[in-house]
């Protein structure tokens, strides 16, 4: 932060303290449509070469490293936003002009004040604050900024940012807690016909050239949702727009994507204007017009609250090696980019590398990884998660990273590859937090093995084995889908949702069951239920307890209930049981009641046996 903030902070706070017309006509008001909604700002600026500026400018005025725009945003009640900008070329999506701009997100009505720096300086935009450039216009203008009462009705505008807070889930700024139940496919999410300068540069599938263009969810795109030209097609925006919508209306809440995949699987996802090698100038001039539709996905997906997870990297060396090092001029400017670009949606995770290995056969070292954290710290204003991905059934990457102490703080998030075990895994790295005495919370992001994951027939299977398992133990999950050719498609040719509707619905039926309780405040106790008759294949009763108030117990296939130990609500309490079809998340048959204070005979559940059913007793 630059020296003279102190003195700048001292001139807004009198601003703020009177209003524009009255004494301060000479500071420009800027609207802002209320709490939680995205701020945009564009400026103009002085910043010129021969020629005209554009995105594929070189330096000494290469647009992208060589000048930095940071906006300051100053609350009427002391609170100190520090937001990098980026360039936009016109403003419009265009590939030339002098315009650059900032997004936030206030979260406190009232009036703002808005102070902008604006810098020129050899590779200065990946640098940190000391390293000063030659002010250009508009630096050192003052705004002020009239941010009326929350107005946002839909998704993350309602709730606002999510958050670590302390406890096993993240949580919205305005107390709602959240669940997840997302999808981990495809990966290549943003490998998108409809995108500009979209390319397939030869990955998985191999000796085939391919890009998602969700031709079955073109009917799922509604009159008024986001959409745009590109190629010449004026309905460019459908196919993934309605593809968010179907997603949202099944209950899946996160999506799970790479920005970046040259050198890596799929090699058709990059925020490049040219993605073909990885040369110096390729790696460090961005695609304008690409950059806004991707962010018009992202709004939309936010207005939808569907939480956006970003995977900065992926374990092939070549797709590392593009953007070289963790503190690469390249790498320090993408990920930047990135926050400056799409940082200020409130439901954001950056996962900062897919399957990272321990160390000593890591893809990045546990100091580049806290490098990396903490240039995204210091980039945002939202205190986003962020997390990295494991490689399969290994947590050690985790404690190595939580063994530094505070440098390793930043891991606020774990983001699990399993193959089995779900249940132990989940339990395990909970546990790993609470022995370090780490806020955070537990993603099983990518479950089975990597050929098969989630199909069309397994659904009963996924449910039984994993979704309850996972959720009862404290968990969040998203699905991944294996490698399958289409009609069916996976993790990178996956292009109907449609195929995954049975899990997606008996998601939504769990989580929206679960968002009926406290279940930030529950435990996994499966110690508690004992003597039920069980299928050695789904094994014992699942539990999740508030003890001695409430107590969530899915059996995956069982002919008896066994006992429940319910002595950790007095003598004379009384609980009343009602069992639910978990696929649909209704109530079956009438309720019941039993005594508390000690252990109690469940009663069989419904009919028929041998299929799953979930009970929930509560204290009366």
């Amino acid at each position: 932060m630059r020296a003279t903030i102190p003195c700048i902070a001292a001139v807004l706070g009198a601003a703020l303290s009177v209003p524009a017309q009255n004494g301060w006509s000479d500071l420009h008001v800027l609207p802002a449509a209320g709490v939680f909604e995205p701020v945009e700002l564009a400026f103009d600026t002085a910043a010129t070469a021969p020629g005209g500026l554009n995105e594929r400018s070189a330096t000494p005025n290469h647009p992208w490293l060589d000048y930095r725009l940071t906006a300051w945003f100053i609350s009427s009640s002391g609170r100190v936003h520090e937001v990098p900008g980026f360039y936009a070329a016109d403003g419009r999506g265009g590939n030339a002009g002098s315009v650059w701009k900032v997004r936030f997100t206030p979260d406190q009505a009232g009036y703002w004040g808005v102070y902008i720096q604006f810098e020129y300086g050899l590779a200065i935009n990946v640098q940190d604050g000391s390293v000063r450039g030659v002010p250009l216009r508009p630096d050192g203008q003052i705004f002020l900024m009239w941010v009326p009462p929350r107005t946002g009705t839909v998704g993350f505008l309602r709730h606002g940012p999510l958050e670590v807070v302390g406890g096993r889930y993240l949580r919205h700024r305005d107390g709602t807690w959240f669940l997840k139940t997302g999808t981990n496919s495809p990966e290549n999410l943003l490998a998108y016909a409809g995108f500009d300068g979209a390319s397939d540069y030869g990955g998985l599938p191999r000796s085939a050239t391919f890009l998602h263009r969700y031709p079955g969810h073109v009917r799922d795109w509604r009159p008024g949702d986001p959409n745009w030209t590109s190629g010449g097609d004026p309905n460019a925006g459908k196919g993934i727009i309605g593809a968010l919508n179907y997603l949202h209306d099944h209950g899946v809440n996160s999506v799970y994507f790479l920005p970046m995949n040259l050198g890596g699987d799929g090699q058709d996802v990059h925020p490049f204007v040219d993605g073909s090698t990885s040369s110096y100038f390729n790696t460090t001039h961005y695609d304008v017009g690409r950059m806004e539709q991707w962010n018009a996905v992202f709004a939309h997906a936010q207005r939808l609250g569907i939480l956006l997870e970003f995977v900065l990297a992926e374990r092939e060396p070549g797709n590392i090696g593009w953007l070289g090092g963790a503190n690469s001029n390249q790498r320090r400017l993408f990920l930047k980019n990135l926050v400056a670009m799409f940082g200020y949606h409130p439901g954001v995770r950056w996962i900062l590398c897919e399957e990272n290995s321990p160390e000593p056969t890591q893809e990045f070292l546990v100091r580049e990884l806290s490098d990396m954290a903490e240039w995204i710290r210091i980039q945002s204003t939202h205190r986003h998660p962020i997390a990295v991905h494991s490689d399969p059934d290994d947590q050690l990457i985790f404690e190595q990273i939580l063994a530094q102490g505070p440098r390793g703080r930043w891991l606020t998030s774990f983001s699990l590859q399993v193959h089995s075990n779900y249940n132990p895994s989940t339990e395990a790295a909970r546990a790993l937090l609470d022995r370090f005495s780490q806020p955070g919370v537990v993603d099983m992001d990518e479950l089975g093995t990597a050929i098969e994951g989630v199909t069309n027939t397994n659904r009963h299977d996924i449910r039984r084995l994993v979704l309850w398992d996972v959720l009862l133990s404290g968990g969040n999950v998203a699905w991944y889908m294996g490698y399958h050719d289409l009609p069916l498609g996976g993790d990178i040719r996956l292009e109907d949702f449609r195929t995954r509707e049975g899990t997606f619905d008996d998601s939504r039926a769990a989580r929206e069951m679960l968002e009926t309780m406290p279940f930030w405040r529950m435990e996994p106790a499966d110690d508690l239920v004992t003597g039920e008759t069980v299928n050695s294949r789904f094994g014992d009763a699942e539990v999740f307890a508030e003890p001695g108030q409430l107590y969530v117990v899915y059996f995956a296939d069982t002919l008896t209930s066994g006992m429940i130990d319910l002595s950790a609500a007095p003598s004379g309490s009384t609980f009343t049981g009602t069992w639910y079809d978990p696929k649909t998340g209704q109530q079956v048959g009438a309720s019941f009641t039993r005594a508390g204070g000690g252990q109690v005979w469940l009663p069989t559940a419904p009919s028929p046996t041998y299929a799953d059913w979930l009970l929930v007793l509560r204290r009366q």
